[in-house]
């Protein structure tokens, strides 16, 4: 859902400046900045509490589901969405144009790329519960995604030409987003495992071996999806 929009929102930056390079890098360079600051909002938010939370078997438990709900949205099984008002009201500012009218549609799209991206955001909060990492660390992780998110859009306005290079949006996407779930789930086992640990120093479920052939069967899982031995 996000890459389809990223040749249609340049053009769109050419056409407001009337063809001129450095108006559209100009409304690129707004447009950019606009989502790496709600995208890294929303990644730090995603930490927020977890890094306190993060020793206490309930939290790994909820992360758990939470990876299983994620892989589940990016298997297609159905879709994560913001409410409705936020995008009609950005969406509405946007067509005002110029600069105003670019932050508003940089919002707009972060709100209707929030399908694809929550899923990926969910990830922060294991980064957090992992306790392998300080604050500054998860906020520049968190910037990082913002900045890779927003990048195609600089360089493409920067480079117009470019487009014309793209592949075409199609099933090659849905295979991405697929693969991505299953390695949503096995996170998911890790975050199992580890709230099984900390309520018992020998677990009974989620035991290595169970663990372990659980990652096993979910990355063959991933390479016969690959190979198209099965689809979604």
């Amino acid at each position: 859902c996000v890459f389809p929009m990223i040749p249609i929102t340049v053009s769109l930056f050419l056409k407001q400046s009337n063809q001129s390079v450095s108006g559209a890098v100009k409304l690129a360079a707004i447009y950019c900045a606009t989502i790496i600051v709600v995208m890294s909002m929303a990644a730090i938010f995603a930490l927020k509490g977890f890094r306190a939370m993060s020793v206490h078997p309930a939290t790994n438990i909820a992360l758990g589901v939470l990876f299983v709900v994620l892989a589940l949205s990016l298997f297609g099984m159905f879709t994560l969405q913001l409410p409705g008002f936020l995008l009609r009201y950005t969406e509405g500012k946007r067509k005002a144009g110029g600069t105003l009218g670019t932050v508003f549609g940089a919002i707009a799209f972060s709100i209707v790329s929030f399908t694809c991206v929550a899923p990926f955001l969910g990830g922060f909060a294991g980064m957090a519960a992992s306790g392998q990492y300080n604050s500054a660390e998860l906020a520049a992780a968190g910037v990082s995604f913002a900045a890779a998110f927003a990048a195609p859009f600089f360089i493409l306005a920067l480079f117009p030409s470019l487009l014309k290079a793209l592949p075409k949006s199609g099933g090659w996407l849905d295979t991405v987003k697929v693969t991505m779930g299953f390695l949503e789930l096995a996170a998911a086992l890790k975050f199992f495992r580890s709230a099984e640990l900390l309520l018992t120093s020998t677990p009974s479920i989620f035991t290595y071996d169970l663990a372990l052939a659980g990652w096993s069967a979910t990355f063959a899982a991933t390479g016969f999806y690959l190979l198209r031995l099965f689809r979604m």
